[in-house]
């Protein structure tokens, strides 16, 4: 008879209770924004690797970047040049080029 009585025993009662909802309040916060984050991450590694993937694609398939090693292309090419090449439509017997001259340090078709 004496617990059911107890006014320390109602407030701690109560207390749990508050305490508690208090509790799972902010695990429920903490698993947001877990969830949140997480997704926010997994989009920014998507995002990326997409932006990885087409610049590897341009790279090369559209402008293929080459650097020239060796004398063989003298007095056109010298070592060192680095050479990007444009696709075009098929030329009879050239291709279209531009060259970036280290000694210089300028671009020039070829």
């Amino acid at each position: 008879m004496e617990e059911q009585n107890d006014p320390q025993r109602e407030y701690r009662q109560k207390g749990t209770a508050d305490t508690l909802l208090e509790e799972l309040s902010g695990e429920l916060r903490r698993e947001k924004f877990r969830r949140r984050y997480r997704k926010l991450l997994r989009s920014t590694i998507y995002a990326c690797w997409s932006v990885a993937a087409v610049s590897v694609l341009i790279a090369t398939l559209l402008l293929p970047v080459l650097k020239i090693y060796g004398t063989s292309m003298n007095p056109n090419l010298t070592e060192g040049d680095i050479v990007v090449s444009v696709k075009s439509p098929p030329l009879k017997r050239a291709m279209m080029s531009l060259r970036f001259t280290t000694t210089t340090g300028c671009w020039s078709s070829g």
